[in-house]
């Protein structure tokens, strides 16, 4: 599964859990910019406070269009 192809299921498998389906814990409100700076420093693991590891996982697996995907669906909510 690719959050280029279908950045709305990518988001609902693999971030819904933690952040739940609208954005409401951690994410809603924030502009793309910050959250593409963002999964980039975790992919880099140059980002983020408490459970970093596991954004670090999972950021490590998306490609960069992946990430600007995933910016432009987060910053919609």
């Amino acid at each position: 599964m690719s959050a280029t192809a279908d950045p709305k299921a990518f988001y609902a498998a693999k971030c819904a859990g933690c952040h739940a389906t609208d954005g409401s814990k951690g994410l809603k409100g924030k502009a793309a910019e910050y959250v593409e700076k963002a999964l980039n420093g975790y992919k880099a693991k140059s980002f983020g406070g408490a459970k970093k590891e596991i954004m670090e996982a999972r950021a490590a697996l998306l490609s960069d269009a992946d990430i600007r995907a995933l910016a432009k669906l987060v910053a919609s909510f």
